[in-house]
């Protein structure tokens, strides 16, 4: 078996773009500023903040469950709950 002779990589459009845009010194000096490879320390993204109806609106959501879970319990009747896409019945 012959060993395979490394083809130089065909130039893709956006190689020959980016190659015309970089002769521009103002899209130049940008892309090289904007360039993570020059950015020392990213500033990390901060999670935005959920408004306070969402939080009030997931919390009586979880009351919710948790009672339907201890009526369930004490009346011996199984749950129904959405699981992987199916409506299942698990007991209490």
């Amino acid at each position: 078996r012959q060993s395979p002779k490394k083809q130089p990589m065909k130039t893709t459009n956006f190689d020959r773009y980016l190659s015309k845009q970089m002769k521009d010194p103002f899209f130049a000096a940008r892309f090289k500023q904007d360039s993570p490879a020059t950015t020392k320390h990213p500033t990390p993204r901060k999670a935005a903040k959920a408004p306070a109806f969402v939080l009030r609106a997931e919390r009586a959501l979880r009351r919710a469950a948790k009672n339907v879970q201890a009526q369930s319990r004490a009346l011996k009747i199984p749950v129904v709950v959405w699981q992987n896409g199916k409506v299942v019945e698990k007991a209490a």
